[in-house]
């Protein structure tokens, strides 16, 4: 897999996630959607895909986690679950696998790619 280059000046970890929505079907929906998850702190963008009923989340992981996203979906009615995560860590950063974001935390830098 190739690196992609992540630049944001906001977010600490940035991360993006696809999570599968069960119950969104239509725009009504995607607003109830966005009431209810902009107001989290951390959240930068959501893009849906209706057809798929998918919702690409950009975020910064320091602020804001995948459980809390799926709660907050759950209590609009609808559920969600994890699809697909691609973190970055740090403010210019490659990608990094889950297990090199997991070393880096306990501190052990040498697998991490900055």
């Amino acid at each position: 897999m190739a690196n992609k280059q992540v630049t944001c000046a906001v977010c600490e970890i940035h991360a993006e996630s696809v999570f599968k929505i069960d119950g969104m079907d239509c725009r009504e929906e995607v607003a109830i959607l966005e009431r209810r998850l902009k107001p989290l702190p951390g959240l930068e963008d959501l893009v849906p895909d209706l057809v798929g009923q998918r919702l690409r989340v950009r975020y910064d992981a320091a602020r804001l986690s995948t459980a809390t996203i799926v709660e907050a979906v759950a209590q609009t009615g609808m559920r969600a679950w994890l699809e697909h995560e691609a973190p970055r860590v740090g403010r210019d950063a490659c990608y990094v696998t889950r297990h090199q974001r997991a070393d880096a935390r306990r501190g052990h830098w040498r697998d991490v790619h900055w």
